[in-house]
């Protein structure tokens, strides 16, 4: 996405809930790994909505799981899938912001209605909803094993209704680049390295190496502390995040990486939680549907691309 020099940037703040308005001195260019996180794209997001529209019946038969960037994302694709579906009951979201949270994930698995689940931080992970037939990627992920867990809520088998298959709607071209961070990366002192990369280097770095990558694992945690005060990390860890770094630091690698290998949802967690932002570019770009492709494989992933106009 891309705003020419000397055109005009709408910001949105979170925090004043005003949008301004600046003059770009220079081009800028927004690239797909912001996509949907730092830039609100209604435009985009409204054709992807209608697009679904297309394909999912939220009144028949299976559930829908949608990912979404950031809980202000979740917001606005829950307000367009309503009106793309016609239908208020038939979507929910379900995020760490949510009121009980948990009683929301009940009533999306027990009851018909919501049968389209809209989330960010939650249901990535151990969600046990056999009815789940659709993934509907709108955020990207850096984790392998996180984007497996994802796809996996769609994998159980259901006695309620014929499942023969799942559909996976891949918006922002995920699935082909995944391989990326499908093998292990050299140790190295980087900020952007996740939580999962430092835990599988905790017992497949070489040995002499090992207690490097706890004390980046530490370090990073460390950095963490400010922004996981919630109740989340809490639930997910069993005790607060000043008490787990007391606990790892008195542990082996080998310990901590058995630690982190029995709590999939808290590293997941650990890599995608994000403070929330206060300042978001705003995108009026006119999008549409530019093709959809259907198949399996490398490159043949189900999945929607969306073009700017």
């Amino acid at each position: 996405m891309v705003w020419p020099a000397q055109s005009e940037m709408q910001l949105y703040n979170t925090q004043t809930q005003t949008l301004d308005t600046t003059l770009l001195p220079d081009e800028v260019k927004i690239d797909l790994e912001k996509f949907n996180k730092d830039v609100l794209t209604e435009n985009f997001n409204r054709v992807v909505c209608q697009e679904l529209a297309k394909h999912i019946d939220p009144d028949l038969p299976g559930k829908t799981l949608i990912f979404c960037a950031t809980d202000l994302h979740a917001d606005m694709v829950v307000r367009l899938l309503k009106e793309a579906f016609e239908n208020e009951q038939a979507v929910m979201k379900i995020t760490g912001a949510s009121d009980k949270p948990n009683e929301l994930i009940r009533r999306f698995k027990n009851e018909k209605y919501p049968s389209v689940a809209v989330t960010v931080d939650l249901l990535t992970t151990g969600v046990d909803v056999p009815e789940i037939c659709h993934i509907v990627f709108l955020r990207r992920v850096k984790s392998r094993i996180l984007y497996q867990q994802m796809i996996g809520c769609a994998t159980r088998l259901c006695d309620d209704f014929d499942k023969p298959c799942f559909h996976i709607y891949d918006a922002v071209e995920l699935y082909k680049d995944m391989d990326e961070f499908s093998d292990m990366k050299p140790v190295v002192v980087n900020p952007k390295v996740t939580v999962e990369q430092l835990v599988r280097e905790l017992t497949t770095a070489p040995e002499a190496a090992r207690h490097e990558v706890l004390d980046q694992l530490l370090a990073k945690l460390q950095r963490k502390k400010r922004s996981l005060k919630g109740n989340t990390f809490q639930d997910l860890a069993g005790q607060s995040l000043e008490d787990l770094i007391q606990q790892l630091r008195t542990q082996s690698p080998k310990q901590v990486a058995a630690y982190f290998g029995e709590r999939f949802a808290l590293v997941s967690y650990l890599d995608t939680h994000r403070p929330n932002r206060a300042i978001y570019v705003v995108s009026t770009h006119e999008d549409e549907v530019a093709y959809t492709a259907q198949g399996f494989g490398p490159g043949k992933s189900l999945s929607a691309t969306f073009h700017d106009r």
